[in-house]
């Protein structure tokens, strides 16, 4: 029953605490807990006392309604322990209100004082904005309105963030190229053909450009280039000369190799008056970037005839295209390389730089290149946390009174500034003065429209702002003095206060030696802006800015950025700017000058100096990470993409090299064909060298002497050696040690062991070192005894000897050959005649031993740790065969195979053989010119005769193989991209443009000069015949002209010495001309079988 009724019981006290809870709501309306809007809006304080009166009432309410129920009697035990649980949540309850009231009041407090102090500080700043943009608009006229708004822009994000590139340069187009003007692979100028001066113009940067031309052209005419010297210029007002800026002795030093650098002219020419027998060249004379046919054409002849010509002015007298690679890279060997300052200003300018870069630990990039061994005073002594130098902004303001004055534009300055300028026009530039009175020039405006006025202080400056260099940039500001002076800075100084100059970071004391010299100025002036971390210019056309650009390009290996703005674009945004929002305005600058940014190898026609990246180089070949993937994976997605470059690198031969390029790819872990390194072995092992056997007797000599003065390179003067001891022998006269004639293609004499020549061949001829003393005093063309090549036929037969030189000698007892280049018939011979010729070639003639020694040498590096001597070295380097081993022996006993190829593709090969070698019309121009020179006869027949042309030439197999066709032979034979190849040759024509389809798929390619050091070089060094030597001993494997004397001479030396064990290439260039024919559609696969 009580169970029952439970639920009965429960109701009464549910009813009851109802009412009690609507009691306290009740109480709690009446004391004001559901306020009004207008309570709301009280002050904290009395929200506070309203809610904790709700709470004590209710507390209050709940203790009584306890002791009710305690008289009543009527509660139970666990009822108890729920109210118990009750009162403890609101006591926790009550403290959570105390609290968050607490924390709610102190919030509102500091947000009113928060808001009325950014309320304040907006007032201030639009109040301080206000008045900044009253005062540009006042002072700065049309772009004082966008100078404010780069002044509050500044100001708003001078704690932000740079953008990422701004201090950058794009990296993969900038840090692939290399610098290779200081490469050299041509023989040294002899300069005979006269003297060239020049006396350059203009500032240090024009005169810089002029000397590196005349480098140049003193190259091009083969003449000798006397120093430089300086115009004086009332623009300038510098009286320095040449030794005042650059390092004499290093410039002739280092050009040494190139060309020849005198001092001064010879006595017997300083007496001359040049401009009476017309030797006086001026810029009137000469036109504007004149090609190099102009000089040959017009200066070679005035050099023959009066040895000497004067240049004056030569300001941009030389043209950048069309102009042969190895010139334009003796250009940037000048620029770069060659023009060193004085030690006066190098140490001046590190001092610049280290103050410039503060607390700079470690030097920068191209420190060493502009102040040489000063870069010790660039870095503190004791150095900082940062390793990190200090960054700065070079900026070249190209705004000096007579850049203004000759650019005709108008910079704000009204009639005042109009009248100035004209008449700074009148007194330094009349010419331009009076073409202005006389044709009607473009307006100022249209000037500026097109991009031809040099950017004013103000565009520089909102440039800068809008690029994103904010206000704590340091900023080196290059120039003279500034049109306008220090007000036209004014704008640059308020928006960016941390600028210098070179006055500013150096005291009237260090700057006292450079005291009226305007050049020497200049020259600290480029060392501070090349130097920068990022380089600005705002005229493209300033001499200054295309130098330190250029420098900064060859130099800086793709991190030292250039800002180059397009003045045009520029110009259509700045008149923009009464209406232009600041937003826009950094978009559109910023999109300008990005596109300038980049790195791009040299448009057609433009400047060496400013782009010194040369197509040339920047193509062609697998890079280091190409090589690597090749080796990894096969190199198919490689092979592809060298494809499209070979196609579109080397035209007619693109596709071929292309495919070649895959098929070595693919092949390169296959084993080569078994033959390819063997000889025939049957019919070549079979015979035995017999020309050292004697069977007849002494020749006595007595019929008289002969004398040879031999022409040509080492390989001609060694055949006319042999030939002049088989005609001795056959006349039975006496043979005078042979003298070798001075050749300006090839300007040395062969280094052949006298002694051992004349005692090797005493038992068949006699050979004395020089005539008789009652024969040496004769005039030998006075009485007839002198012979040259056009007295005695090419491959005359021993009966045109006997008949008509025998005469001579019964005559008068000598007989001198001039030349005698090939004049003796191989048949018919006598035997006993043939034998001799061939004992004085493989035996008799050998090198001397510095010559032999630097061979050995090189044939070590050539076969890695050969334990070894070849079968040839015993024959080429005589007793330094022991150079040739390696101390340790290590297991394996066999010599590392080497391939070498014989390149006949020097210029005056190419010259010489009529053919065409696919660089158009400005090869057919160069060559011609060359022919000229070199071979008149040849170029005099030419113009007589009708001679077969290019196409039927290389149709008859005349023209020698280029480099191209010689590396598709190559890899069409099976050598594989693993294949060591020693390239013999001097200088190729075409430099190393023509070598990179072989250097891309033959990577293991070497020359003497990589494997021999400079210092082992020095003693050959203006020695052409010499190095040939080095050449020929390094020669034991192929060739790619059959007509080649170094390829007959080194094949018949390894046919001779070889047991059939020496393996040489020959092509037949007739046959192989067929299959290069069907280059544009034939297939690998056939061609490597044909």
């Amino acid at each position: 029953m009580s169970s029952n009724h439970l639920p009965l019981e429960s109701s009464p006290d549910q009813s009851h605490e109802k009412q009690t809870l609507d009691r306290c709501s009740s109480d709690n309306f009446s004391s004001g807990s559901l306020t009004t809007a207008g309570s709301r809006q009280g002050s904290p304080g009395r929200l506070l006392n309203i809610n904790v009166e709700k709470l004590m009432g209710f507390f209050w309410e709940t203790k009584r309604e306890s002791k009710s129920l305690k008289r009543k009697g009527g509660g139970k035990v666990w009822y108890q322990k729920k109210k118990t649980k009750r009162v403890v949540f609101v006591v926790g309850l009550i403290g959570f209100f105390f609290l968050f009231n607490w924390f709610m009041i102190v919030s509102l407090q500091d947000g009113g004082e928060k808001i009325e102090s950014f309320a304040n500080s907006s007032k201030i700043a639009v109040q301080e904005f206000k008045k900044l943009s009253k005062r540009m608009r006042s002072q700065y006229g049309v772009y004082g309105r966008m100078l404010a708004l780069a002044a509050h822009a500044l100001a708003e994000g001078q704690n932000k963030r740079e953008p990422k590139d701004l201090w950058k340069e794009p990296v993969i187009p900038a840090s692939v190229w290399r610098p290779c003007a200081d490469q050299r692979n041509w023989n040294p100028s002899g300069g005979n053909n006269g003297y060239i001066m020049v006396t350059a113009n203009g500032g240090m940067n024009q005169q810089r450009v002029a000397i590196c031309n005349a480098v140049v052209v003193a190259r091009l005419l083969n003449a000798s280039l006397v120093v430089p010297k300086f115009m004086y210029s009332s623009v300038w007002r510098d009286v320095s000369q040449f030794s005042d800026i650059y390092q004499e002795e290093y410039f002739i030093d280092h050009l040494a190799p190139d060309i020849r650098v005198v001092k001064e002219l010879p006595n017997e020419l300083q007496s001359l008056d040049l401009e009476a027998i017309g030797s006086v060249v001026t810029d009137v004379d000469v036109p504007k970037e004149s090609k190099p046919s102009f000089y040959l054409k017009n200066i070679l002849p005035i050099l023959f005839k009066n040895r000497v010509v004067h240049f004056l002015g030569f300001a941009n007298r030389l043209a950048f295209d069309p102009i042969p690679f190895q010139l334009q890279r003796l250009r940037c060997r000048c620029n770069f390389h060659a023009l060193q300052f004085v030690p006066k200003i190098q140490e001046t300018g590190a001092l610049l730089l280290r103050r410039l870069r503060k607390h700079a630990a470690y030097p920068g990039l191209l420190d060493h290149y502009l102040v040489g061994p000063h870069t010790d005073l660039i870095v503190e002594r004791k150095k900082v946390r940062s390793t990190k130098a200090s960054k700065y902004l070079a900026l070249h303001l190209r705004f000096e009174i007579d850049m203004v004055a000759h650019s005709l534009c108008e910079f704000g300055g009204g009639e005042e500034e109009r009248l100035e300028l004209e008449a700074y026009r009148e007194i330094h530039f009349p010419a331009l003065t009076l073409l202005k009175k006389t044709t009607k020039l473009p307006s100022p405006a249209e000037l500026r429209t097109e991009g031809l006025c040099p950017l004013a202080p103000e565009e520089a400056v909102l440039m800068l702002a809008a690029l994103g260099f904010n206000r704590k940039t340091r900023i080196f500001v290059a120039g003279a003095q500034i049109y306008g002076g220090s007000t036209r800075l004014s704008a640059l100084n308020s928006l960016y206060p941390y600028l210098v100059t070179k006055e500013n970071m150096l005291s009237a004391a260090e700057l006292e030696p450079f005291k009226n010299f305007s050049s020497q100025l200049a020259a600290l002036d480029f060392i501070g802006c090349t130097a920068a971390d990022a380089f600005a210019m705002t005229d493209s056309g300033s001499q200054l800015s295309s130098l330190v650009s250029g420098y900064r390009i060859y130099h800086g290996a793709g991190k030292m950025p250039t800002i180059r703005p397009n003045k045009r674009r520029l110009s259509a945004i700045f008149m923009k700017n009464s209406t232009i929002e600041w937003k826009i305005f950094e978009q559109r600058v910023r999109k300008a000058v990005r596109q300038t940014k980049h790195v791009q190898t040299r448009p057609k026609a433009r400047s060496v100096y400013r782009y010194p990246r040369c197509k040339e180089l920047n193509q062609g070949g697998y890079t280091k990470k190409e090589s690597e993937s090749v080796k990894r994976k096969g190199g198919k997605k490689e092979s592809k993409k060298f494809s499209k470059r070979m196609r579109s690198q080397y035209g007619v031969y693109g596709r071929m090299l292309a495919l070649a390029s895959h098929a070595l790819a693919e092949g390169q872990n296959k084993r080569e064909p078994k033959d390819l390194w063997k000889g025939a072995v049957i019919p070549a092992s079979v015979w035995r060298p017999c020309a050292d056997q004697r069977n007849r007797k002494p020749s006595g000599g007595n019929n008289g002497y002969i004398m040879v003065t031999a022409n040509g390179g080492l390989n001609q003067q060694r055949v006319a050696i042999c030939n002049a001891v088989v005609v001795a022998r056959l006349l039975n006269a006496s043979l005078v040690v042979s003298k070798c004639m001075y050749s300006s293609v090839s300007n040395s004499a062969i280094s052949i062991g006298e002694e051992h020549f004349i005692n090797y061949l005493t038992p068949a001829i006699r050979i004395v070192k020089e005539l008789p003393n009652e024969l040496q005093s004769l005039d030998l063309e006075a009485i007839g005894s002198v012979v040259t090549d056009v007295d005695v036929l090419k491959e005359s037969k021993p009966s045109f000897y006997l008949k008509n030189i025998l005469p001579i000698l019964f005559k008068n007892r000598v007989a001198h050959f001039l030349g005698f280049a090939n004049r003796l018939a191989f048949d018919p011979m006598p035997f006993q005649l043939q034998r001799f010729q061939c004992r004085c070639n493989f035996h008799a003639l050998q090198f001397v031993p510095k010559v032999q020694e630097t061979g050995a040498l090189l044939l070590r590096r050539l076969r890695k740790h050969a334990t070894y001597p070849g079968p040839l070295d015993c024959f080429l380097v005589g007793p330094h065969t022991d150079l040739l081993v390696e101390g340790k022996r290590v297991c394996s006993t066999k010599v590392s195979k080497y391939l070498a190829l014989h390149l006949r593709f020097e210029i005056d090969m190419v010259a010489h053989s009529l053919c065409e070698f696919g660089r158009g019309e400005e090869e057919r121009l160069e060559l011609e010119a060359y022919r000229e020179i070199h071979f008149p006869a040849l170029t005099l027949l030419k113009k007589t005769t009708k001679l077969p042309s290019p196409a039927e030439l290389r149709t008859e197999g005349l023209c020698p193989l280029s480099p191209e066709e010689a590396v598709l032979m190559l890899a069409a034979l099976g050598f594989n991209r693993k294949t060591r190849i020693f390239v013999a040759g001097a200088q190729i024509y075409g430099g190393l443009t023509r070598l990179s389809a072989l250097n891309s798929l033959y990577p293991y390619l070497v020359t003497k000069e990589n494997l021999l050091s400079a210092t082992e070089l020095e003693p050959f060094k203006n020695f052409s015949s010499q190095l040939a030597a080095l050449d020929f001993i390094g020669c034991t494997a192929a060739m790619t002209d059959s007509g080649s004397q170094l390829s007959s001479l080194v094949s018949g030396y390894q046919i001779y010495y070889g047991a059939g064990k020496m393996p040489t290439i020959r092509p037949n260039k007739r046959r192989l001309s067929a299959i290069f024919m069907k280059k544009t559609t034939i297939e690998w696969k056939i061609f490597e079988q044909s």
